[in-house]
């Protein structure tokens, strides 16, 4: 949980941490930054997913209170954009722009080479990953709870057909 990130500060942070850590992908929930987007960053991709700066607009003042709220991403290392690449840079999984859920879901296929014990390429036997972002914050009541576990089972079944090993851990060091 990034609590925001409306200045590039914490972005390039998170990817100083990334090539110290050597940490492959990062997950992260509450950007706190509307719209969908892809942008290269160092060589780092990084995949945005949240309620568009359109919908946001056209909401009652109200529900803006607080500012641009939710928002999942992943960054990719430069390793891990090529096997993006590699899977054809598909349009990343998400929630609709009029769910209620907007800007809890984001999911990208990704195609690594399979090395076998001599260190060489086998080919035609890719290894698939489905690497996402998802969360729910744990304020909400009961009946939504419910409804959101309904949508994670459409995203999940959604990342199944997609591939055959769908992974779906956050903050993790591949």
């Amino acid at each position: 949980n990034v609590r925001g990130w409306n200045t590039s500060v914490k972005i390039e942070a998170l990817i100083d941490l990334m090539i110290e850590e050597n940490i492959e992908a990062y997950c992260t929930q509450e950007t706190w930054e509307a719209d969908d987007y892809t942008k290269t960053v160092r060589g780092f991709l990084v995949i945005h997913h949240n309620v568009s700066k359109e919908s946001w607009n056209n909401k009652k003042s109200s529900e803006k209170r607080g500012g641009v709220r939710k928002g999942v991403a992943i960054i990719l290392s430069p390793r891990f954009a090529k096997a993006y690449a590699a899977a054809g840079s598909p349009q990343p999984i998400t929630t609709p722009q009029d769910s209620k859920f907007v800007g809890r879901f984001i999911g990208v296929s990704l195609l690594f080479p399979s090395i076998n014990p001599k260190g060489k390429c086998v080919r035609n036997k890719p290894t698939k990953i489905f690497l996402s972002s998802i969360y729910h914050p744990s304020q909400n009541a009961r009946e939504k709870k419910t409804e959101y576990l309904k949508r994670y089972e459409d995203f999940n079944t959604l990342a199944t057909s997609l591939l055959s090993v769908p992974a779906t851990q956050n903050h993790i060091k591949i």
